[in-house]
């Protein structure tokens, strides 16, 4: 006899495949696979799901990259930012000390008496704007140190 692709059953039918068949009367028992071929179908799917995948991948990598980046540049672009106060800030120290003598080489003997104000105004001036340019940058130096956040200005001309 030939061997069949599924075996009679007397009570109920044909057996197909994947289930277990008794061979013999003596008990002999076979086991057939479980595994379906896959088909054609089945494998465009999975190199679908495999191309989401690997594409979503990218993306983020990308993503991250971006991010990455645009950190680095924010850091530079802050840390030049940083350069420019603390030269700012020395220059306004320097015009502070220079103009603050002058006031007092003309205040002294208006103290006195001796010499009109009105010379010396402009200085007084100067150093007013001296003044306030140095503590506006020891001001933005102190929240560096401190950890907290500045804001800073997007146009050039404006630092």
């Amino acid at each position: 006899m030939s061997e069949q692709a599924s075996t009679q059953n007397e009570l109920s039918g044909n057996v197909n495949v994947g289930a277990v068949q008794s061979g013999s009367i003596h008990g002999d028992v076979v086991f057939n696979s479980l595994t379906l071929p896959v088909t054609e179908t089945q494998l465009r799917w999975e190199e679908r799901q495999r191309r989401i995948f690997d594409r979503e991948e990218t993306e983020r990598r990308r993503d991250r990259d971006a991010r990455r980046r645009r950190a680095e540049e924010e850091q530079r672009i802050f840390e030049k930012y940083l350069i420019f106060v603390r030269l700012r800030m020395r220059l306004a120290a320097i015009s502070l000390i220079a103009t603050g003598g002058v006031v007092a080489l003309v205040g002294v003997p208006w103290l006195f008496g001796m010499v009109s104000i009105k010379p010396a105004l402009p200085w007084v001036a100067l150093f007013s704007f001296s003044a306030y340019c140095w503590a506006q940058r020891w001001k933005v130096l102190c929240d560096v140190r401190a950890g907290r956040e500045i804001v800073i200005p997007a146009d050039r001309k404006e630092w």
